[in-house]
């Protein structure tokens, strides 16, 4: 029968409480270490995630007030017209100015512009006047509130080559506000994949853009 604690001499029981004390002191050492190194980790992650979200919004605000820049400024050249036998008049010098800017503009796949009966009267890039007759859902929320000053995103819609995109429109309106079409540039999802698959370093990372 092996001796109990309380059978061996007083020595060897005060050497195996010291050996006991002195593995838990190393283990908690080692967890403390381990956690700290944990705390580390986070916060040089966190902060290499802080400086790319930095650099992705700074790159799509850009990108974003220049599409709206180019949406106003095609919403300018309209603004002296009197009605639809002047838009039909300006639709192909309109559609030539898209063409330009979805070439020049990157993230910027097609351009279009609609009359208040949703009907595509001029359009550049991947988008033609004869592909489509009428614009898309998108427009029902411009025409619920024809401001102006609002640069309307769309919800995600599926194109033609069964992709995800959204829309980013302005509203045509008259000399008393009414609703008169709109302006809208439809964005190129290969482009915004890019953009965010720059920012990853680890297979198991993905980035999302949430509006």
């Amino acid at each position: 029968m092996p001796p109990t604690p309380l059978d061996l001499p007083r020595r060897t029981r005060r050497e195996r409480g010291l050996l006991l004390l002195t593995t838990l002191g190393l283990a908690a050492w080692g967890l403390g270490s381990r956690w700290d190194e944990l705390g580390d980790i986070r916060a040089q992650e966190g902060q290499r995630l802080a400086m790319q979200v930095h650099a992705v919004e700074q790159n799509l605000g850009q990108q974003l007030q220049g599409m709206q820049a180019a949406l106003r400024g095609l919403r300018s050249d309209l603004s002296d017209r009197d009605g639809d036998d002047d838009l039909e008049r300006i639709s192909q010098r309109i559609s030539q100015r898209m063409e330009a800017l979805c070439a020049a503009i990157a993230g910027v796949r097609s351009m279009e512009m609609v009359d208040a009966q949703g009907v595509v009267r001029a359009a550049g890039g991947a988008r033609t006047p004869r592909a489509q007759a009428t614009a898309g859902p998108w427009l029902e929320a411009v025409r619920a509130r024809p401001d102006p000053a609002v640069l309307f995103v769309s919800a995600p819609f599926g194109t033609a080559g069964s992709e995800l995109s959204i829309n980013l429109s302005v509203a045509l309106t008259g000399p008393q506000g009414e609703f008169r079409g709109a302006i809208a540039a439809t964005l190129d999802p290969a482009y915004f994949n890019t953009l965010l698959g720059s920012v990853l370093y680890a297979s198991d990372m993905r980035a999302t853009i949430v509006h």
